[in-house]
């Protein structure tokens, strides 16, 4: 076995324990892999001799398995090192700063891991750190935007604001290599008089002009009194230009930065290539403004907007009805939103639990529509005329609008086009056969049309 390189002993879900002294025989090994067994601990013993190893796979073990053995610093050829899915992996050693030569660390769904170590900043071959979903990890080690410079792949960046024993959002500046998707994670502890920003003023992301998706994510533990250090926060995390998706949660600032409008006061658009913005669960926004001079050329890629629990949203901005490239906009439980912009261009539209939704655009103005949903909105005083134009629409969903009236006439040149399952997820108390129905006489006009069933797909799958 002494010449032996590579020993592939994975998916074997029998293999609990590893023999001592093995390595002693496999000095040449350079691959190992390990993964989907049920080992509960890695023991230096094992690994002793394997001098050259250079693959270490170890993915989904023993969920019993909390660390790994200081000797793996030993394997100073070791370039790829996968432990991926030990949700019970709780450290790692300080001797994995000695892999000097580590291309590729592996954490993803190490979902009990507290922290790193500090000496990951020593891993100046690294190039990809994947650690997705790793929640409970402890922000990231002091100083490791300055010794991961080779870095482009991160999967997620933990910033515990408000701690002075972790690496803050600044380290983040010198990573200039990162590219593909980056989810960065800010921890508030504390209220906002006891947090500064004393070293971070200007943009740290706008450099970085490989990555593709943005997802920012805020967490509060210390109170709701950080709206003013939340937007200064978000306006330093501007994505970069070339930036396609972008995703902002749970943010309790009281307006958007400046960035938010979308636009360079010196061309026509700050992010040519985004095509897609998500908002979830922003509190206290009440207006996102776009101030476009450049209507037709701002946002040329933009395709896709999400915009969810965002409870003092009163609108969207008008600007959206100038781009022809949106083409589905879908919105969830937005207490206040009172109205929709005309989207000319729009091919799918969801509206959901908008309680105080009251205007709706015009619907014969919008032929490209194939998709549209329009649920719990108890305020929506709308006729829905115009639904015969819409020869493009394959699924309809309509319910729980009360003072919604669906003229019989507009919807028979769709049953003819599409069949009557077109209709299965409309409800049919709305549905009149007078076309001058009003939300104040339907009452009497109820139309009551046969049984489709309750089959047909939801319009969000």
């Amino acid at each position: 076995m002494k010449n032996l390189q590579i020993l592939d002993l994975s998916e074997n879900e029998s293999l609990e324990t590893l023999p001592d002294l093995m390595g002693e025989y496999m000095e040449h090994l350079k691959h190992l892999n390990l993964s989907g067994c049920d080992i509960s601990s890695l023991h230096g013993e094992f690994f002793r001799g394997m001098k050259n190893l250079q693959f270490l796979d170890f993915n989904t073990n023993s969920k019993d398995m909390v660390t790994i053995p200081d000797s793996v610093g030993n394997f100073e050829q070791l370039r790829h090192l996968n432990l991926s899915g030990n949700e019970g992996l709780k450290v790692l050693p300080e001797s994995l700063g000695n892999l000097t030569k580590l291309e590729t660390l592996k954490l993803n769904y190490c979902r009990g891991l507290i922290t790193l170590p500090r000496s990951t900043s020593k891993l100046c071959s690294l190039k990809r750190l994947e650690n997705e979903r790793c929640w409970r990890l402890w922000g990231m080690p002091i100083r490791i935007g300055q010794g991961l410079r080779r870095l482009e792949k991160l999967s997620l960046w933990l910033w515990v604001w408000g701690s002075e024993e972790s690496e803050n959002i600044e380290g983040l500046r010198g990573l200039n290599l990162l590219g593909g998707s980056l989810f960065i994670k800010i921890e508030v502890l504390r209220k906002e008089d006891d947090v500064a920003l004393h070293d971070v003023e200007e943009e740290v992301l706008t450099n970085k002009t490989n990555l593709s998706e943005l997802v920012i994510w805020f967490s509060y533990n210390g109170g709701d009194d950080v709206s003013s250090s939340s937007e200064q926060v978000l306006r330093i995390l501007k994505p970069p230009s070339n930036i396609e998706s972008l995703s902002i949660e749970s943010y309790k600032g009281r307006r958007f930065p400046e960035w938010m409008e979308m636009r360079d006061p010196h061309s026509s658009s700050s992010f040519p290539r985004l095509g897609t913005i998500q908002l979830n669960g922003i509190k206290y926004v009440e207006e996102w403004v776009l101030n476009w001079r450049h209507k037709k050329e701002c946002l040329p890629a933009f395709q896709y907007l999400n915009i969810m629990n965002c409870y003092r949203l009163k609108g969207l901005p008008k600007e959206l009805g100038n781009l022809a490239t949106l083409k589905s906009l879908y919105v969830y439980d937005c207490k206040e939103l009172v109205s929709v912009p005309q989207l000319i261009c729009l091919e799918a539209l969801s509206i959901n639990e908008c309680k105080e939704l009251v205007s709706m655009p015009q619907l014969d103005l919008m032929t490209f529509f194939k998709e549209l949903t329009i649920s719990e909105c108890l305020k929506l005083k709308f006729v829905f005329h115009g639904l015969r134009h819409l020869t493009s629409l394959q699924r309809l969903r309509i319910n729980e609008c009360p003072r919604v009236v669906i003229p019989k006439e507009e919807l028979d040149p769709l049953v003819a086009l599409r069949g009557p399952s077109i209709l299965d997820w409309v409800d049919k108390k709305l549905i009149h056969q007078d076309s001058t129905t009003t939300s104040e006489t339907r009452g009497k006009q109820v139309l009551q049309l046969p049984y489709y069933g309750d089959n047909a797909h939801d319009v969000s799958d």
